[in-house]
């Protein structure tokens, strides 16, 4: 499967649901448009939902980390949720765990984002 992304409104939140493989910089184009165009229109709460996700190496981790510098820039909030097993095993070795939230599925990110 190849990489695809979708973004919906919910509970004036934006969900960002990335499935397939996240391995080229091809993506990063799209995706941090769709982004920066929800920042602009005043959007601050995010949830990366990456239940679809099969696949992350290091073009793709390149990504995710370009997109939380920039929530954090515009004091905008990011959660990641639906993290699979093994992506979630890859960004705690790296250290990620400790600068990206993840909580385990969406309504947990809403939670959360509604609590903070």
């Amino acid at each position: 499967m190849s990489f695809h992304f979708h973004i919906e409104e919910r509970q004036a939140c934006c969900v960002i649901s990335i499935e397939g493989k996240f391995v080229d910089r091809g993506n990063e184009k799209n995706i941090l448009e769709e982004f920066d165009g929800s920042l602009a229109e005043g959007q601050r709460d995010f949830i990366l939902d990456m239940k679809g996700m099969q696949l992350l190496n290091s073009e793709g981790i390149n990504v995710l980390v370009r997109i939380v510098n920039i929530a954090n820039g515009k004091k905008a909030r990011i959660v990641f949720v639906h993290v699979p097993d093994h992506i979630e095993e890859l960004l705690h070795v790296i250290k990620l765990n400790s600068v990206f939230i993840i909580k385990a599925d969406l309504q947990d990110g809403l939670e959360y984002l509604k609590e903070q």
